[in-house]
């Protein structure tokens, strides 16, 4: 799992790149709806960085946590 930190936090980013394009399709777009869709993937963006920061926390605790036993 350390090994591949790094290429797992890569993998779980690339939703936040897709949000990040599609938001910016949307502001070329400028459908009726814009507002809200800019506001659910807005939320969603930074629900899921979240996600992936505090996940990437706890796998450099384990790794820590790990180490130390050895």
């Amino acid at each position: 799992m350390k090994a591949n930190r790094w290429f797992i936090t890569a993998l779980l980013s690339l939703p936040i790149f897709g949000m990040i394009i599609a938001a910016v399709l949307i502001l070329y777009k400028r459908p009726g709806n814009m507002y809200v869709a800019l506001g659910v993937i807005l939320f969603l963006l930074v629900q899921y960085g979240l996600m992936v920061y505090f996940l990437n926390k706890r796998l450099d605790s384990i790794g820590k946590r790990g180490e130390d036993n050895n």
